[in-house]
């Protein structure tokens, strides 16, 4: 695996285990009415989502092949 490969995908990993770290003791009430929650949750699902993309690119190119 490239080495910029594996950082992506090691920042992604962080950023699950931060979202799980932030999300393992709420409760479905508390996450629909805390707006500060929600932003804290938010921000490594969306770090997430960035890096995605550049993970399916290459996933596709690197492994599947073109099509």
């Amino acid at each position: 695996m490239k080495p910029q490969l594996e950082e992506q995908l090691s920042k992604m990993l962080k950023f699950a285990n931060n979202a799980f770290e932030i999300a393992k003791d709420i409760t479905l009430d508390k996450l629909s009415t805390d707006i500060p929650y929600q932003y804290s949750l938010l921000y490594p699902l969306g770090q997430i989502g960035e890096l995605a993309p550049q993970k399916s690119t290459t996933f596709k190119k690197k492994v599947v092949g073109d099509f």
